[in-house]
């Protein structure tokens, strides 16, 4: 029998890593990396669901993503049908799917795999919001069921997925292991005065522009009094900015001690973070980078 071209063994089945925002190409990345390192052959699909560009692709750089793997991007915008077809076209391919948290992208990804009946691997598996509320919930529930294999982060989190018949596997969060690589990375901001460090981006409050509204005065209250002398660092979401100029919201007005800024790439973001008083945020990654930073 001649021997193949391929480049790796063709004793190790391919997989699909499926992702499409920036937290997950950032915990996903020691997947990648790990993966290149012992040849294991894989491709990343990117959904768009937080388009690859600026500071999406941004983040890929500076991890050293774009010296390891061009990823296979979505043809369009991300939408459920579209990019179902678009995974499911290339699945025949594939042995596994590898998808991270609880995004709309890692749910598609791990139903496609699941339709296809390739095995589905869940990084990240077994959190739990108990607000049935939540579209990120709903989607940690239906990737756990339909997993083979449960990567988990925290020993506790199993009572979460005990019902779930894929493998589970206490792994701790790839976030540490992120941010232990790239800690000395950070800069000493030069920032004259006191700060504190807040985002604000998730549909249940922005999408509300009462909501908003109120939840902005709010933190800017709250930061008065906790902080007299404290400004308010905003890096403002895309999200945020075209809902505020819909309801006619200023940032200024509602929070006048408040700076609003550029959406940062990772490492200013975790210098904002690590030089501030406090951080506010409703995203989850930045809460875990928040604790692991100090």
């Amino acid at each position: 029998m001649p021997k193949s071209s391929h480049p790796y063994s063709m004793t190790k089945p391919k997989i699909l890593i499926v992702c499409g925002t920036r937290p997950e190409i950032i915990k996903l990345s020691p997947i990648i990396k790990e993966f290149a390192r012992r040849k294991q052959p894989f491709d990343i699909f990117f959904t768009n669901q937080h388009p690859l560009l600026a500071i999406t692709w941004s983040v890929y750089h500076q991890l050293g993503l774009s010296k390891i793997k061009k990823p296979i991007v979505l043809r369009g915008k991300f939408n459920p049908s579209g990019c179902f077809a678009q995974i499911d076209a290339l699945m025949p391919k594939y042995a596994a799917v590898v998808v991270q948290g609880d995004t709309n992208s890692a749910f598609l990804g791990g139903l496609v795999g699941r339709w296809n009946r390739k095995k589905v691997i869940h990084v990240e598996a077994g959190l739990r919001s108990f607000n049935p509320l939540m579209i990120e919930e709903e989607n940690r529930i239906m990737i756990d069921v339909i997993s083979d294999l449960l990567f988990i982060p925290i020993t506790y989190q199993l009572e979460n997925v005990w019902n779930c018949y894929g493998e589970k596997i206490v792994v701790g969060n790839p976030i540490a292991d992120v941010v232990a690589e790239y800690r000395r990375h950070i800069k000493k901001l030069p920032m004259k005065s006191q700060y504190v460090f807040m985002t604000v981006h998730r549909s249940e409050l922005v999408d509300h522009p009462e909501r908003l509204k109120a939840a902005l005065v709010a933190v800017g209250r709250a930061v008065a009094r906790r902080y007299p002398k404290a400004s308010i660092i905003l890096p403002i979401h895309p999200r945020t900015a075209a809902m505020l100029q819909k309801a006619k919201l200023s940032i200024s007005d509602l929070i006048p001690q408040a700076f609003v800024i550029k959406p940062l790439d990772m490492f200013d973001t975790w210098a904002y973070i690590q030089n501030a008083l406090a951080v506010i945020t409703d995203s989850g990654g930045l809460q875990e980078e928040a604790a692991i930073l100090g």
